[in-house]
């Protein structure tokens, strides 16, 4: 009888340890299933990037853009065309991602001032570098807190002109949406033979993405709020933007874009944005169409 005691006790230790581990093991399976969904949770998604040329590498984007430039103000219309160059590379850190990038342009000058002779047409010259990251937060629902900085250069005629931009927002998605409340300040110099004007802005504005299956497409309103130190001064930006300086004032900025996935590893994207200066008569528009290959 002690004998089967004894034997039905060592059944009854192996058993229970058999059930220790599959519970370890369906426990450890469950830790993996949910740091997995809580890696993917923390993936921004205005920081998505497609499957590259070369598989499981990721050596950024390139893309190749027609512009044009058109500003009418009560003293000139400006008008340029031409062609730009942008670059971007998108890092997932354990906390974080960080978003790195730089453009360069070259224009032509189809129409200046309207009181002088169109016979000179000066080229219009920028560069642009920059990095914006993403740092999730802790909130429920999940957003994300974002910061960025730009620093550009650009020429015209004989106005060379530096910027410098500060950029924090806040991300909250919502199903296939985003929305981005957000705060940009520009600090410029620019300088023109003996003349030197420095100014700076500040925008309070809002954000919206919407995701699709093959493509995605946003929209942008800002207020924003000009301070330069001289007037009657035409720059152009870096960020294609230009207006012809009269003094302190307020302007509404609307930008618009969508970008479509017609292939594995390319996308066409289009840009648009209306700048209106309502304190004095100055208009500013843009739009840029651009070929985009994921490497």
């Amino acid at each position: 009888m002690k004998k089967y005691i004894m034997i039905l006790a060592t059944l009854l230790v192996a058993a229970h340890a058999d059930s220790e581990i599959t519970y370890n093991e369906d426990s450890k399976k469950h830790d993996i299933s949910l740091h997995k969904t809580i890696e993917t949770e923390n993936i921004n998604p205005t920081f998505q990037r497609l499957n590259g040329i070369f598989e499981n590498k990721n050596f950024g984007d390139l893309s190749a853009s027609y512009f044009a430039i058109f500003s009418l103000s009560d003293s000139q219309i400006l008008g340029i065309n031409g062609m730009n160059i942008n670059y971007e590379y998108l890092h997932n850190f354990a906390k974080m991602q960080m978003k790195i990038h730089g453009n360069t342009a070259l224009g032509f000058v189809s129409s200046s001032l309207s009181s002088q002779s169109n016979s000179r047409k000066p080229l219009f010259l920028s560069a642009l570098v920059g990095k914006e990251i993403s740092i999730p937060l802790n909130f429920t629902p999940l957003s994300f807190f974002i910061i960025g900085t730009d620093i550009g250069f650009s020429k015209l005629d004989r106005l060379s002109l530096y910027l410098y931009v500060q950029y924090i927002g806040v991300d909250f998605p919502y199903k296939s949406y985003v929305f981005r409340p957000f705060l940009k300040a520009q600090i410029y110099t620019a300088n023109a033979d003996a003349l030197t004007t420095r100014g700076a802005s500040i925008a309070l504005g809002l954000r919206a993405s919407a995701f699709f299956k093959n493509g995605s497409a946003f929209i942008e309103t800002s207020i924003q709020r000009n301070i330069p130190q001289n007037n009657h001064v035409t720059i152009v930006l870096p960020t294609l933007q230009s207006s012809t300086l009269q003094g302190i004032s307020t302007a509404i900025d609307v930008k618009a874009g969508a970008e479509i996935v017609n292939a594995k590893w390319m996308k066409m994207r289009g840009d648009a944005g209306v700048l209106y200066t309502w304190d004095y008569y100055n208009i500013n528009t843009y739009i840029k169409l651009s070929a985009l290959l994921t490497l």
